[in-house]
């Protein structure tokens, strides 16, 4: 869990909630995380021990002084200011999975710095460090849901105002999609 929303007094901080362990009643805290970042997507993967949280949006002064958000391509890990990577594309609202034995993140959709829906994906791996272009979903898709079934399938659900669903089956991050 990191932030929130940049009206409601987003916060720097990041925390693990164990949500299939309920005897956890404290939760893991980490450093804090070095940007105001909303609407980003992340993970744990194997080769980091902290949290790599990718895109979002961050409230920034143009030019002239004005206040905007901005959509984030930089990949960040709490603790540090530095981007650990830079993703292909611009994008907030999107969602996110670890697959292939958990060392590389699968980021999928969203909205870039227009506003505009994406079916694009992109591969996120640390060891070595790597951005590459995922398989395109077969629409455009923000504010949904990416899920893992098995070690194999994943669920994309819902996007923007849409009761939609697909299956996707992701042997080697090679994904073909069937609506539900």
């Amino acid at each position: 869990m990191l932030g929130g929303h940049p009206l409601d007094d987003s916060k720097l901080e990041s925390e693990v909630i164990h949500s299939l362990h309920p005897e956890f009643s404290e939760c893991e805290n980490f450093e804090e995380f070095p940007l105001n970042i909303t609407f980003g997507v992340g993970g744990f993967l194997k080769a980091g021990n902290k949290p790599l949280v990718c895109g979002g949006r961050r409230m920034a002064k143009d030019d002239e002084g004005f206040v905007e958000a901005v959509a984030e391509n930089n990949c960040y890990t709490t603790g540090r200011e530095e981007k650990v990577l830079t993703m292909v594309s611009r994008r907030f609202q999107a969602a996110s999975l670890v697959i292939d034995s958990g060392s590389t993140l699968w980021v999928t959709g969203g909205q870039d710095a227009e506003r505009n829906s994406l079916d694009s994906t992109e591969l996120i791996t640390l060891q070595p460090k790597n951005v590459e272009q995922g398989p395109k979903l077969q629409e455009l898709v923000h504010y949904h849901c990416l899920l893992r079934m098995d070690l194999e399938r994943a669920l994309i659900i819902g996007g923007g105002c849409e009761l939609k669903s697909w299956a996707c089956d992701c042997k080697s991050t090679l994904c073909s999609f069937q609506p539900l």
